[in-house]
């Protein structure tokens, strides 16, 4: 799962990179759509420890 962390972390950066205009919760939505997962479960690999 440390893997899968990593990778939801670096597209996170990237698309805040890519894209200031949005909000954290419209690349969040965006992101949950992508990967078919739940808001709690991109939280948890975002903010992985």
């Amino acid at each position: 799962d440390k893997k899968k962390a990593e990778i939801f972390k670096y597209i996170y950066r990237r698309n805040r990179a890519e894209n200031p205009e949005l909000s954290d919760s419209r690349i969040q939505d965006k992101m949950c759509k992508k990967f078919n997962v739940g808001l709690s479960t991109l939280y948890k690999y975002i903010y992985w420890k």
